[in-house]
């Protein structure tokens, strides 16, 4: 783009703000609140548009299986599964950001099943439908006949991946509606979308089934020249298969299923500069070797923002890829909430540096495979929903990481159950180096079982009191689906195919590798891991053993050594049941708190939802009068003001 910024791909039927009229159907305007009475526009929608709308088409109730995407280096290897498990559903924006889709409760809301009354009166079955309890008189005003009404959420649980269901009729009893699901349990989440009672929020639409009327509530700014875009294209708008192109300073907007932009095996392919919102699926892929995603945003994303891969695990053949000073924010709200999220890099030997992933029901980053590296990131205010999750997380199984650095970042969470970096399902071999990592409600750092680990110069600190500086389990251990001779069997030989120990590269360069042959019986217990010259500050717990904790053996050759935990101002001190030892403790007293010696270390203050703080970004550069240098020497300053987003050619402001 000559003009960065200026130009738009929207993916699909548009049109501008002059084509749409103020609402004059009074079958439809009667149906509005009184707030968006009057300021609804609507226009009628093409007949070729119109079948993205009918039941069972976009809206489809079954998950979308779109295919597979490999993990392209030349050749194809290392499958990365199914590209998609989560329903389609139409994609609106206007002047490249999203609009929601009219909705009960609205933006991230959900109707929590079982919070404070029993909003799941009847479980559904093959047979019979689920009854689900709203409030306010809805089932009474929603026009289901004239609408295509639809529930969406977490519809199994408050972790899992998010689902749809039609809600076919208003329930017999008063305050209900029944919904064609037959899995609806009592701790689902849910939202009911595209009721047009409910079109009370600038920047929702819906679409009317019957007059085929798409009616929106104009957000702020919304003009004649404004450009509309409903996604009804689902193929990419750059499919690259080639090497050495430059996709520069573009806009990406509305449209569904496959990425905007996916690079496929490519060489020395740049994505920069460029603009991704209101994309329903993964809005770029990339794959290959040597490629660079630089300075883009990725925001206002009902799913996923980037899929970066490239290189081989079993081989050791690098990518070399790099994701560098991009930034995620507002994304992942109609989608899973569990893994994935705002940057997901997998493969060997490429690199994430500067980005900066934040305002999510989803974690922040995600990376696994061998080799990668990660530095100089921040996310905060992320997994809003979350229990069993994390700010950064790491997919579990030994046989898919290994090698992996992960320094020099600044990691948030949200309170609730959720950890600050998650190596989830004994995911191994990472080296994790001088972070700072606050803001979580369970672990800091949690190792879930994995091996060769090693947590070193990191400060993990808890405004809030709460948590655990770290945390450890032996889940390969405890779990009956992770343990037993037939289990350990399976794993022994996936490893041997994976990274044989006689002939594997891999193992060639991690000689450690091959002590998980030793022990075949306990190949996913938590071997070598070390916890070295890291400081607590105000946690809970410095560190904590859960699940398994009566297995901890001195054979496991674990250390904690050197390590610091700073309790401000003193108070009750919690069991120890961390049993590995090698903390010293620093108490203060309400009236002789310690300084720890941040330039800035902001306060915890709550905020508008009950599982998020405000962010303050703060300055966690230690002074170098720090009682952390006094009592740990060997403990390097961390260049805390190098982290995040920076200014370039492409990006102008560095928030």
């Amino acid at each position: 783009a000559k003009h960065p910024g200026k130009v738009t791909f929207a993916g699909g039927w548009t049109f501008r703000g002059r084509d749409m009229r103020a609402l004059s159907d009074r079958s439809v305007l009667d149906r509005l609140p009184e707030e968006s009475r009057g300021k609804a526009v609507a226009i009628s929608v093409p007949e070729k548009a119109r079948a993205h709308f009918a039941p069972k088409s976009m809206l489809g109730g079954c998950p979308a299986f779109l295919g597979k995407f490999e993990n392209y280096n030349g050749k194809k290897s290392n499958n990365l599964g199914w590209c998609a498990r989560y329903p389609t559903y139409p994609v609106f924006s206007v002047d490249t950001h999203y609009m929601y889709p009219a909705q009960w409760p609205n933006g991230d809301e959900y109707m929590i099943a079982g919070e404070k009354e029993k909003l799941v009166l009847r479980h559904g079955s093959e047979k019979s439908n689920a009854v689900v309890r709203v409030t306010g008189g809805r089932s009474e005003k929603w026009r289901f006949e004239d609408s295509d009404i639809y529930a969406i959420g977490f519809l199994r649980g408050c972790v899992y991946s998010t689902e749809r269901a039609y809600v076919p009729r208003r329930g017999e009893e008063q305050d209900t509606v029944e919904i064609a699901y037959k899995e609806m349990k009592d701790f689902a989440r849910i939202r009911f979308v595209n009721v047009m009672e409910e079109l009370d929020v600038p920047g929702e639409w819906c679409y009317d089934l019957r007059t085929g009327l798409l009616v929106l509530y104009p957000p702020e700014g919304f003009g004649p020249d404004s450009l509309c875009a409903l996604g009804t294209s689902a193929d990419h708008f750059f499919n690259v298969l080639g090497s050495d192109i430059d996709i520069d300073g573009f806009n990406f907007t509305a449209k569904h299923s496959h990425p905007a932009v996916c690079v496929e095996g490519g060489e020395r392919v740049r994505i920069r500069g460029c603009r991704f919102s209101g994309l329903e699926y993964w809005a770029c892929f990339v794959s290959g070797r040597h490629n660079e995603v630089r300075s883009c945003d990725f925001t206002e994303l009902p799913a996923d923002g980037l899929l970066l891969c490239g290189g081989d695990i079993v081989t050791l053949e690098r990518g070399d890829n790099l994701i560098e000073n991009c930034h995620a924010w507002k994304y992942g709200f109609m989608r899973s909430s569990w893994q994935r999220g705002g940057f997901f890099m997998t493969g060997c030997g490429n690199r994430m540096r500067h980005c900066q992933a934040d305002t999510s029901q989803e974690v922040g980053f995600e990376y696994d495979g061998v080799d990668q590296l990660v530095e100089y990131c921040r996310t905060h205010t992320v997994s809003f929903w979350n229990g069993d999750s994390g700010a950064v997380y790491t997919k579990g199984g030994q046989e898919v990481s290994y090698g992996c650095v992960f320094r020099y970042n600044d990691i948030s969470a949200s309170p609730g159950y959720v950890n600050g970096l998650y190596c989830d399902d004994c995911s191994s071999g990472h080296y994790i180096y001088g972070n700072i990592v606050r803001n979580f409600g369970c672990g800091g750092i949690f190792i879930g079982g994995g091996r060769d680990n090693t947590v070193c110069n990191n400060i993990v600190v808890s405004e809030r009191g709460v948590g655990s500086g770290f945390h450890l389990d032996l889940r390969g251990l405890a779990w009956k689906q992770l343990k037993g001779p037939e289990k350990a069997s399976n794993a022994v030989a996936r490893l041997r195919r994976q990274w044989n120990p006689e002939t594997s590269p891999v193992v060639a360069r991690y000689p450690g590798l091959r002590r998980w042959f030793d022990d075949p019986m306990r190949i996913r217990a938590p071997y070598d891991n070390t916890w070295r010259n890291n400081v607590v500050v105000d946690c809970g717990r410095a560190a904590n053993v859960g699940t398994g904790s009566n297995l901890v053996s001195p054979d496991f050759r674990m250390a904690s050594e050197g390590n610091l935990h700073i309790r401000v101002t003193g108070g009750e001190k919690k069991d120890e049941k961390w049993k590995l030892g090698g903390f010293k403790t620093v108490d203060g007293s309400p009236s002789e708190p310690v300084d720890v010696g941040f330039v800035d270390m902001p306060s915890a203050e709550k905020a508008f939802h009950k599982r998020q703080v405000v962010w303050r970004k703060g300055d966690f550069t230690l002074k170098p009068d720090s009682i952390v240098f006094k009592e740990l020497p060997d403990f390097k300053p961390i260049p805390f003001r190098k982290i995040g987003l920076y200014v370039d050619e492409w990006r102008k402001v560095a928030d």
